[in-house]
């Protein structure tokens, strides 16, 4: 039997994350074993509280644990595991707690899937289809539509311009009768929903844990594409994402502080392949977009993240 650990990073979002776990309970994918792992990231309300009465009440076989230390072999029978990361590192670092405990407990491949989507019961088998079927895949994701607006789609495939720093989802905002309908090949995939086989960490290490949140999908991307691996997408699996709950709502002044200073920080460490037109998109034209769109107060945090990424 194949071995697949969901990976779910939980920051005072329980609501969410039971929810998220309440569908994988009902994943259906012959042949695999779905096992669940929740990385709580220190939250500072009542959480970890939530989290184990609801798996108490489910009668998961479930065990929780205080650290990340614990030996891989305890987990391999578990259905779920909530285990506590000791500190918010972020994104990267919450992930890559869990990237190392499934793997030491037997894992073939991870899912890292955020806390706030919901998927649909046959999303899984066509994911793991693509990977045994495409030895040159390192990532696959699925169609990640809006779960308000379940007919719309947020992410069906994404592309990533080296030389402006630009990130595109593509058949954004379109109803699902009119996306693509076969899967192909990006430059980028949403860090939303990720299917990576043991190969993939193998050959190009863990998340980027720097970043703390937003832009290491990228950063990440451009890695596993430098390795000479795939990015696929396979719209014939299906999740829906409840957009911007992780980061305090879309476009928020946390979300363009981390967004800007990540994407300076990428253009700090790739110097010799990204140029000045990229400079001048992510530290002159994005805060001005970000003033037009959202006022002073994204421009301010715009250009805070910019030179704190820059100055690092």
């Amino acid at each position: 039997m194949i071995r697949v650990s969901a990976i779910i990073l939980n920051f005072n979002g329980a609501t969410d994350t039971i929810e998220c776990l309440e569908s994988l309970s009902k994943v259906n994918a012959e042949g695999i074993f779905l096992q669940k792992i929740v990385i709580d990231n220190h939250s500072t309300d009542d959480s970890v509280g939530q989290l184990r009465r609801y798996m108490s009440r489910k009668n998961y076989n479930y065990k929780c644990y205080d650290t990340s230390d614990v030996i891989g072999d305890e987990l391999s029978s578990l259905d779920v595991v909530l285990i506590g990361s000791g500190r918010n590192g972020g994104f990267g670092f919450g992930n890559n707690v869990g990237i190392k405990i499934a793997f030491s407990s037997g894992a073939d491949y991870v899912l890292l899937i955020n806390n706030d989507t919901v998927v649909e019961p046959d999303f899984l088998s066509p994911l793991f289809k693509v990977c045994e079927s495409e030895s040159s895949v390192g990532i696959v994701c699925g169609q990640i539509n809006y779960f308000d607006e379940p007919d719309r789609v947020w992410f069906n495939g994404g592309d990533f311009n080296l030389a402006t720093m630009s990130v595109s989802h593509r058949d954004f905002g379109l109803h699902i009768s009119d996306r693509s309908a076969w899967h192909r090949d990006s430059t980028f995939i949403s860090g939303c929903l990720w299917l990576l086989p043991r190969k993939t960490i193998q050959a190009v290490g863990l998340l980027n844990e720097s970043y703390f949140m937003y832009f290491e999908d990228v950063e990440y991307c451009h890695r596993v594409t430098e390795a000479g691996l795939r990015l696929v997408v396979e719209p014939e699996s299906v999740i829906y994402h409840k957009v911007g709950s992780s980061g305090g709502g879309h476009m928020s002044d946390f979300s363009i502080y981390w967004t800007a200073r990540n994407k300076a920080a990428f253009w700090k460490s790739n110097l010799g392949r990204v140029g000045f037109l990229a400079f001048l998109n992510i530290g002159l034209l994005w805060p001005f977009k970000c003033f037009l769109k959202f006022g002073y107060s994204a421009w301010v945090n715009a250009n805070k993240g910019f030179w704190s990424g820059l100055l690092r």
